[in-house]
This record gives C-alpha cells, structure tokens and sequence, in this order.
C-alpha cells in the first residue's frame, strides 16, 4: 500500500495518497488537490489484494461541494472557503456549515488598521531609503572627495519638491497634515513614525484619515503627483527630463570624439607626409651639396674634396 500510495503522488494526478493506520487496519486515502465540486474524485476500474484476492474498495469520506452563500439578496456559490469580490475589500471566510440554511448570519465589518498601518510604515522605510540616497550621492567620501552628483541641480530639485510634498494636499475633516498620523521629520530630512498615534487616528478617524490618503487634492493624491512628475517613466518627470539630457550631452560628446579622431587621424597622415618629405629632402642634402662642390671645382679650379 505505501507503494500504491507513492505511485499514485508520482503520477501527479490530482491527488494526494497517503496511508492511513487506526484500530480497524490500514487503509489508503486520497485527497484532491481541488477545492470544491471540480475536486470531486471519480474513480474507474477496480483493484485486486494479490494477497487474498478480494476487490479494493472505495469509499466516499467527503463528497466535493461548493460553498454556497447569499450576501444581500444575491446567491453565489464558492470552490473555495475564502470567498472576495461580493463586497469590494471584504473578504469572507466560511468556518462552518449552518445548521439552519434560512437563518441569516450577521457579518461585522471592521476597519483593517493592519494593513494600513503597515502600508504607512512602507512610506515611510522608502521615503527614508530615498533621502539617504540623496544625501549620499550629494555628499562627499570618507576621503573628502566630492560624490559623482554632488552639486547635482537635478538632485537638489528632487529634494525640495519630496519635502514640499510632505506638505501638500487638502484637509480631511480633521485630518489637516501628516504629524496627526503619527509621522514627523526630524533635522536631517527623514520620517519617524509613531505606530500607537496612528493606530489612535485610525480608531477615531478613519473616514478622515481615507480621505486624507484618497480624496482629490488630497495629501495622497498630491503626493502621488509630486512623484509621477520626479519619475523617469513620464516624459514630464524631472528624472526623465535629466536622462533625457544626459543621454544628449553623451551623444554630443561621442560626436565629438568622433570628430576629433577623425581630424586627429587626417593630422596624422598629413604630418606624417611632410615628414617623409622632409627625410627626403635631407638625404637629397649631401648631392646637392657635393655637386654645387664639383660645380664650383669647374668654374674656380679649386679642388674642394682635397681641403
């Protein structure tokens, strides 16, 4: 049986086999790998104990079902137990089967502060990350020697509009900045946040607090463009607009090596020719001037190889 039950896995059937032992024997179980009505496991053919030549049986323990709910009027059916989508943001999660299937269950709804709580802290870690980036390529060495940005406008033009977007964005009834989230800034640019402030505001202010985040102008959606125009994916982002310009001056550059290279190698062949030409000249020298010698010998008499 173990044997059987390794095969069956290794076929990668849909299934999971295992053995199962209690006072009554040994048996196989098998458990679909689908939840719901599409795991329902059918079964063909029959099996024979080589042993005692009696037929294997199957038995049903649990017959594949779908979940069956309604929510305000509407009947749905689930595969699975999680069921999303009915309500957007709610998620439900059948424990058990009602005794009763007319009797409604009340659903309480309650504010995730976790998941928003944990969304802020992630602000928070990355607005943090991109200040110490900013700050380290503005900046200079251990050894003193300016960092390659360092009187960069780009990066300084950055830094102002991401403080400048702390600030931003309308209030939300009485939501009016960061500090009543528990976020502050301390001298140096960066975000501290206090984790029981906020959690207070979201108990007292959620609606507020969403509006803050979500509302036109809003601090969120304010935010969201200071960022859209720092990117390097618009074509209107600083980021995108400086890249756009180095990638020019790159070019421009590399023409102009180009350029110089050309004319380099053009002086070079030139030069080179001339002084060829000066060599030539100067091993012509010697005849020259030894026959200006013999021509002077002729007309003067004077033998001018003997001095």
């Amino acid at each position: 049986m173990p044997l059987l039950a390794a095969s069956i896995n290794a076929a990668s059937i849909g299934v999971a086999a295992s053995v199962v032992t209690d006072t009554t024997g040994s048996r196989l179980s098998l458990v679909s790998k689908t939840s719901g009505a599409a795991g329902q496991i059918a079964l063909s053919g029959s099996l024979t104990d080589a042993t005692t030549g009696s037929t294997i049986s199957f038995q049903q323990g649990q017959q594949g079902l779908d979940a069956s709910l309604n929510v305000d009027g509407l009947d749905t059916t689930s595969a699975s137990n999680t069921v999303t989508g009915l309500i957007p943001g709610v998620t439900f999660q059948i424990l058990s089967v009602s005794p009763n299937t007319s009797q409604p269950v009340q659903v309480q709804i309650t504010n995730d502060n976790s998941s928003i709580e944990q969304a802020v802290s992630n602000f928070v870690t990355a607005y943090n990350t991109v200040i110490s980036d900013i700050k380290t390529q503005e900046g200079k060495d251990s050894s003193g020697n300016p960092e390659q940005l360092y009187g960069d406008p780009t990066v300084a033009l950055i830094q102002n509009q991401l403080t400048q977007g702390l600030l931003s964005g309308a209030a939300s009834g009485s939501i009016k900045s960061l500090q009543q989230l528990g976020i502050s800034v301390d001298q140096f640019g960066k975000l501290s946040l206090d984790a029981s402030q906020l959690d207070t505001a979201l108990n007292t202010n959620f609606s507020d607090i969403e509006g803050f985040l979500q509302n036109s102008d809003s601090f969120g959606q304010s935010f969201t463009k200071t960022l859209n125009g720092l990117s390097s994916t618009s074509t209107k982002g600083v980021l995108f607009l400086a890249m756009q310009q180095n990638t020019a001056q790159e070019a421009a550059l590399n023409e102009s090596i180009s350029d110089q290279d050309a004319r380099i190698a053009d002086d070079k062949v030139r030069l080179t020719n001339q002084l060829n030409l000066a060599n030539q000249i100067l091993q012509s020298i010697p005849d020259q001037i030894n026959q200006i010698n013999q021509l002077y010998s002729a007309v003067t008499g004077f033998d001018t190889g003997n001095q």
